[in-house]
């Protein structure tokens, strides 16, 4: 188990900064990927509004995904805290298994139903050819999500073990070769969408293939065919009892941006297309966050394990503040960088335009909002207090978020304006409730 005698800052940054520059890796790699499928055709706006269209979908995927993760991350936290290797041993095994059953069930489902799907998805000013990109790009990428879940499912039990060196590793050289990849698949091979697609899941291969031999070498793992039978129902149980809310909250998230999608698109397909150029970028924000909130749950956890109670309120407040003054400084050059960047995929003046607006309204608030929320809702998982770490995360993105954009679409003409105040909202309110959450769950522990 790390020590944290060092401070609770440098130990924070030592642990995060890996898996922080793998994100900002992969970051690199989403940028990139809307660029190349943007430069597709500038002209129109029927390409980026198509992968817009199916975002939410593959980030509900992501979410049951990051779920089974969070459970196995958590309680690997907890026992590698506590010196219980066999734990450790028993919930690698377990949780791979759990994410390789869960995936191949989801990706079959979603695969035969994909364009009632992407019709459910559409608006009604959604045209007929990007719901075509749609389903294109959705067929295509499903097959890579079978080995996201299992990288996944790795990655949680190096990350409770505090390893996150070779996960930020791991995941830059999955970008890098995905960045290889993609202009190949779609222009030099002129596939298009579907060459985006396929980069991807070729990249999402070799990873599970890189992290399969290195999870080996170290010994955690013993690899037999009959051990993709094993599952001990106790971990099951309790993988799942931290894993479904934790899903739950990326579902919410997913269930918000649909329905937020649902409503930019009724509004034009202009409108939709700068909104998801502004929510891919807006990863600048939300990746160190959830790099850093990731080290923070390490932190937690293994000091809850060891009984080392009285450090937990100091290491969330501190690491609450690191986090945000971090997002905050990303947030400015965001807005500075703006225009200059949606300039690199549209030629529509007014999809930047808009784009733009939307990046100068939001940047402060949204940066700050996940900073905090993001940073309760880890602390609050890592003290297996999974059902409020869910709701910090639901207010800020349905509970508050979406009731307000109604109210506010019935009582007047739809505009994005009226979304835009919805997030905010949203995102004050989930931090206020994350911080008062938190503080009090310490006093209850410590009280004992």
């Amino acid at each position: 188990m790390n020590n944290y005698k060092d401070g609770i800052y440098k130990q924070l940054i030592k642990l995060s900064l890996p898996i922080l520059l793998g994100m900002i890796a992969e970051l690199l790699y989403s940028l990139t990927d809307i660029y190349f499928i943007a430069a597709i055709d500038k002209e129109t706006t029927h390409v980026v509004s198509g992968v817009g269209i199916i975002f939410p979908l593959i980030f509900l995927l992501t979410s049951v995904d990051q779920g089974i993760g969070t459970g196995i991350s958590t309680i690997t936290a907890i026992a590698y805290g506590g010196e219980d290797n066999q734990t450790v041993n028993k919930v690698s095994s377990t949780g791979y298994n759990l994410s390789l059953y869960s995936s191949i069930v989801m990706v079959g489902l979603f695969f035969v139903l994909s364009e009632l799907i992407v019709n459910g998805l559409s608006g009604n000013e959604v045209s007929f050819e990007a719901k075509e990109v749609a389903i294109i790009y959705l067929k295509y990428s499903l097959p890579g999500f079978i080995f996201m879940f299992l990288v996944q499912a790795r990655f949680s039990v190096l990350q409770g073990m505090g390893k996150t060196r070779i996960i930020g590793i791991a995941m830059m050289a999955s970008t890098l070769l995905n960045l290889v990849l993609n202009p190949i698949f779609i222009f030099t091979l002129e596939m298009g969408v579907k060459g985006a697609a396929i980069a991807t899941v070729i990249s999402q291969f070799i990873l599970w293939v890189f992290i399969t031999v290195h999870y080996k070498s170290i010994g955690t793992a013993h690899f037999k065919l009959s051990s993709l039978i094993q599952l001990d129902k106790g971990l099951i149980k309790r993988i799942l009892k931290i894993g479904i809310p934790a899903s739950l909250t990326f579902v919410i998230l997913s269930a918000s941006f649909m329905i937020l999608n649902k409503f930019v698109s009724n509004i034009s397909e202009v409108s939709l297309n700068a909104y998801t150029l502004v929510t891919r970028l807006d990863g600048i924000l939300v990746t160190p966050a959830l790099a850093f909130s990731i080290g923070l749950s390490i932190m937690v956890g293994q000091n809850y394990g060891a009984g080392k109670i009285k450090e937990l309120k100091k290491i969330f407040f501190k690491g609450s503040m690191l986090i945000t003054l971090f997002t905050l400084v990303l947030g400015g050059a965001y807005m500075v960088f703006a225009r200059r960047t949606f300039l690199m995929m549209s030629s529509n003046q007014e999809v930047i335009n808009l784009a733009v607006k939307q990046v100068l309204y939001l940047t402060i608030p949204v940066a700050s909002g996940i900073s905090i929320s993001t940073a309760a809702s880890s602390c609050l998982q890592a003290l297996e207090k999974s059902t409020r770490a869910m709701l910090v995360i639901g207010f800020r993105a349905l509970f508050i978020t979406v009731p307000v954009t109604l109210i506010l679409e019935l009582l007047f003409k739809p505009h994005i304006n009226y979304i835009w105040i919805g997030i905010c909202g949203g995102m004050i309110g989930s931090a206020i409730i994350g911080i008062i959450w938190v503080n009090n769950t310490l006093k209850k522990i410590a009280a004992g």
